[in-house]
């Protein structure tokens, strides 16, 4: 008996509050289409989902539970929804309209006249079914009635439902038994149309058929953190997102009631970052902001030192928020953790990753590192199958399928089969890592370190996109590592191949930070004399050359060199590797008898250590054989050339990539003797191979098709090589970026055909182009923005627009004498074309004087007979002729 008497007690308390909500906070009865219900003393502005109704009584306002009961006896409600309509509601305008439309269409193509919204606890979903209810009865007149039915238990929901028969004003309802109201309700909604029947927190859609009249002639409308509604006929639920930048700042503005600065839209913008878009949490951030009358740079520094619970902490005191994020997804991860702690664990590590686009390939390489639950989850996934095996990792990728898919269910990850990838919210990570000790995170994040570096795929080019996609995971790893001051061996490998892929792209100055952490790991990990640690000292350098700055490049290639004789002894492979790499910063320096030196001892050590015929071996002849042709040297180059093009073929195979490199590189020997007809028809080969082998969008086919163009503009053959410019333009803009160096060089050469065909106006924004993305990607100084520069400059000349030409020719050689050795080959053809300008100036002293320097240096370090020494020997003969003419004019 006590147990009935408080349930009837419960019962009466409930419709003594609804009632005094409906008195205090809309009009009684509203018919369509009557303005919408006015806030009184409270404004209620829940952005999130499981709101508790706000019910004002005076001056006063407390929280109640979400209230559905209906009205006293007799008394219809054509309005049943709970919650007062939100005043700051922002944005989704695109979720109503799509709700609207489908919801309201006719004909055999309707839906069934059902449609859910679905997504992330906090991301609004309950507020934008209020706003479309609010909406279509008020504003817009469509329904004459709206029920609203709590589905967050079976209990719940039944009691709910047989509610609206108290709600429509059903004769008997208030003596009918439970039962009989349901079946009621159900009769009265298959024989009434104009409403609509909105389904809040449907977690288990499998629960609504049932509840769900047949042939309806009203709506429904469900309201889920669920994904899949098969079951309800609905094939694309309405999934919300986060929202729009400008829709979240019109919410912060509006909200806070900040005045819109441009520097407090720009803190704005960093908050509504940090909060990644999500509603609730938005509302709340607004909600503190209000309360502590702050700023949103305030705000954003509380985030950062205290983190989302204490502030959610301070801010449910104010009484107004019944629904918090932390509140909605603690249960939603304590359900995930009932059903498999191993979702859990997948949750908790996914929040050491970064938060979109994360690759099922982590998981299954790091499977044997991973916490006991969720390693023995999926190892116990495939113990019938060899590890590193296809069917071992297809067993593996099947088991986190299941497990996403259950954490799919409560929305705390979003999930896409094809490709295997999910997404997880920023605060969604912020409030999982929140939950784990201390003592804990330490594991986790060596955990995901030591999976993201084992899922590194390789460094060839086939592997780019999916080291783009790693690239975010290991640069998040990183930050966090950074954090927690913690480091290990695979943070070292993790910073050194995020580095190695971001200098391959051309984003030097993202990748150097990162190869001086891994070089700083390797040191304090595994010595200042580990093998690893000189191959962080080989790339740090290498980066350095790349960016021109040979200075810092030099006692680093030399250290790593030091330490490959001292621990792995002076004949070893890698200290050739060591030699070759030392090599090659002495002559793009135009150091070349000290670099000729070093490639003579690499080749030594392979041919001793690997043999005649190893790659490696034809590695070290094709350097030894490029520095002869830059020097001019060309019968010392061929017969290298064609040694390394026996080995690759007879090694490696006609077809293989590294095969089509060499036919490449004696082609280019061929060009440079003159010798067009062999060049072209080794330049096609390697372009018609790698096409076939690589793909048309490989960068290596694309060099071909950018050497092709120039030894077919060498011949005057424009029409042939503007396509092949075009083409290669094309292609290194979409796989490296408008901003790639070598991106820049096209450009360059494209502008050089250009002018070779006195197509001025169309050369010169090429050239500028080229020189703005070398000053951004290289700096002012480096020696290839030089050359651009220099270009730029003999365009002007062959204008005669000396005036401006002088300038950038002058730039050009102090960049080249700053940078580069004073007898490099570019800094010999800087003072060569200056001679000329001076020549064409009649400046004829000056162009002498020029003219003698830049012939000192090509007879040092090119043959005597080579074609650019007897140029500048001309060009010296001709200007002395117009120097003596000009003495006897005076």
């Amino acid at each position: 008996m006590k147990q009935r008497r408080s349930s009837w007690l419960t019962r009466w308390v409930k419709r003594l509050l609804n009632w005094l909500s409906r008195v205090f906070s809309r009009p009684a009865q509203p018919v369509p289409p009557a303005a919408p219900p006015s806030v009184q003393s409270v404004e209620q502005s829940v952005t999130g989902d499981r709101n508790g109704a706000i019910i004002t009584v005076g001056d006063n306002s407390q929280v109640t539970d979400s209230v559905t009961a209906p009205p006293p006896s007799g008394e219809i409600n054509s309005f049943g929804v709970p919650y007062l309509r939100n005043r700051y509601f922002a944005g989704r305008e695109v979720a109503l309209s799509q709700i609207h439309q489908q919801l309201t269409q006719s004909g055999a193509a309707a839906i069934t006249q059902v449609q859910a919204i679905s997504g992330l606890g906090g991301i609004g979903k309950t507020q934008t079914a209020v706003e479309y209810a609010y909406r279509y009865h008020y504003d817009q007149p469509i329904y004459e009635k709206i029920f609203w039915v709590n589905a967050d238990t079976e209990v719940i929901l039944a009691s709910d439902f047989a509610g609206i028969a108290e709600q429509v004003g059903l004769p008997g309802a208030q003596t009918l038994l439970q039962n009989d109201k349901i079946r009621a309700v159900r009769s009265w909604l298959s024989t009434h149309d104009a409403w609509l029947l909105i389904f809040d927190n449907a977690d288990h859609p499998d629960w609504l058929p049932a509840w769900i009249p047949p042939n309806p002639k009203g709506k429904v409308l469900i309201i889920s953190r669920a994904s899949g509604f098969d079951q309800l006929g609905i094939e694309t639920p309405i999934a919300l997102d986060r929202l729009l930048e400008s829709e979240a700042l019109t919410l912060l503005f509006e909200r806070t009631g900040i005045p819109r600065t441009p520097e407090a839209e720009a803190k704005a913008k960093v908050l509504n970052e940090t909060l990644d878009g999500l509603p609730l949490a938005l509302d709340q951030a607004c909600a503190y902001i209000q309360r502590q009358q702050i700023g949103f740079g305030a705000y954003i520094r509380a985030y950062q030192n205290q983190g989302l619970t204490q502030l959610e902490t301070e801010k449910a005191r104010s009484g107004r928020y019944p629904s918090s994020v932390l509140k909605i997804w603690k249960l939603n991860i304590a359900a995930v953790t009932h059903k498999n702690s191993a979702a859990t664990a997948l949750l908790e590590l996914s929040a050491f990753l970064a938060q979109d686009d994360i690759p099922d390939r982590i998981l299954i390489a790091g499977t044997a590192h991973l916490d006991a639950s969720l390693g023995d989850y999926l190892q116990g996934a495939t113990q019938a199958h060899e590890p590193a095996t296809e069917a071992h990792d297809e067993a593996v990728s099947l088991a986190i399928r299941e497990l996403l898919l259950l954490l799919s269910q409560y929305s705390l990850v979003q999930w896409s089969a094809e490709p295997s990838t999910y997404r997880v919210h920023r605060l969604v990570q912020a409030v999982v890592r929140d939950q784990i000790k201390p003592s804990k995170v330490a594991s986790w994040l060596v955990q995901a370190t030591v999976a993201i570096a084992d899922a590194y795929p390789g460094q060839d080019f086939k592997y780019w996109p999916q080291c783009r996609q790693l690239l975010p995971h290991w640069l998040w790893i990183v930050e966090q590592s950074q954090a927690i001051a913690h480091r290990s061996v695979a943070l070292g490998f993790v910073c050194n191949q995020a580095g190695f892929f971001l200098a391959s792209q051309g984003r030097y100055e993202e990748a150097e930070p990162l190869y001086v952490k891994a070089l700083e790991i390797r040191k304090a990990e595994l010595g200042e004399r580990h093998p690893d640690t000189a191959r962080s000292l080989d790339n740090l350098a290498g980066l350095y050359r790349s960016h021109g700055r040979y200075g810092e490049a030099e006692p680093l290639y030399i250290k790593a060199l030091e330490i490959r004789k001292t621990e792995l002894g002076e004949r070893h492979p890698d200290t050739g590797l060591g030699l070759n790499n030392l090599a090659a910063l002495y002559e793009s320096q135009g150091r070349c008898a000290e670099a000729e030196l070093l490639y003579i001892e690499a080749l030594e050590i392979s041919k001793t250590k690997l043999g005649d015929h190893n790659p490696a071996t034809a590695t070290g002849l094709n350097n030894l054989a490029a520095l002869y042709k830059s020097q001019g040297r060309y019968v010392a180059a061929e017969p290298l050339y064609v040694e390394v093009l026996k080995i690759k073929k007879t090694e490696l195979g006609e077809h293989h990539p590294d095969t089509t490199t060499s036919l490449n590189n004696l082609a280019a020997l061929y060009e440079s003797q003159g010798r067009y007809g062999e060049a072209e028809q080794l330049y096609v080969e390697a372009l018609e191979i790698r096409k076939a082998e690589l793909g048309d969008h490989h960068p290596d086919t694309t060099i071909s098709l950018n050497n092709l163009a120039g030894l077919y503009r060498c011949q005057g053959r424009y029409g042939e090589a503007e396509p092949l410019y075009v083409e290669a333009l094309e292609i290194w803009i979409t796989e490296l970026g408008e901003r790639h160096p070598y991106t820049a060089t096209v450009l360059s050469n494209l502008a050089a055909l250009y002018e070779s065909q006195g197509r001025y106006g169309e050369a010169e924004p090429l050239y500028g182009e080229a020189l703005e993305i070398r000053k951004t990607e290289l700096g002012d100084r480096h020696p290839d923005t030089a050359t651009v520069v220099n270009n730029l400059a003999g365009l002007y000349r062959c204008q005669g627009r000396y005036g401006e030409a002088e300038p950038l020719y002058v730039k050009a050689l102090e960049i080249r004498k700053a940078e580069l050795s004073d007898r490099h080959p570019h800094i010999a053809s800087s003072l060569f074309n200056l001679a000329a300008l001076y020549h064409q100036t009649q400046r004829f002293k000056q162009a002498q004087d020029y003219i003698k320097q830049a012939l000192a240096i090509y007879i040092t370090i090119l043959e005597h007979d080579h074609p650019t020494t007897r140029s500048a020997h001309s060009w010296l003969q001709a200007i002395e002729k117009s120097l003596a003419e000009n003495s006897i004019e005076d």
